[in-house]
């Protein structure tokens, strides 16, 4: 199930310490802008070779710059 999610609301759950696994599926040309440091770094084209390694016991929240290709990954 795809839900969406606003940075204020991830902020405040990451700062009560709920359990998530935070992933950046920007491009490296863009995460030369900055990166959140507890997202880890899997651009969009590789999430198919590599969704075994998500984890399946949290919940898992994917970003991007507009939420656009995110929201696509995700579903």
């Amino acid at each position: 199930m795809v839900k969406e999610i606003d940075s204020v609301t991830l902020q405040s759950r990451m700062v009560a310490g709920d359990d998530v696994h935070l992933i950046d599926i920007r491009t490296p040309g863009e995460i030369a802008g900055g990166v959140i440091p507890e997202a880890a770094l899997l651009p969009m084209p590789l999430i198919p070779s590599r969704i075994k390694e998500l984890p399946r016991d949290k919940e898992v929240i994917l970003y991007c710059r507009s939420g656009a290709r995110s929201h696509h990954a995700c579903a």
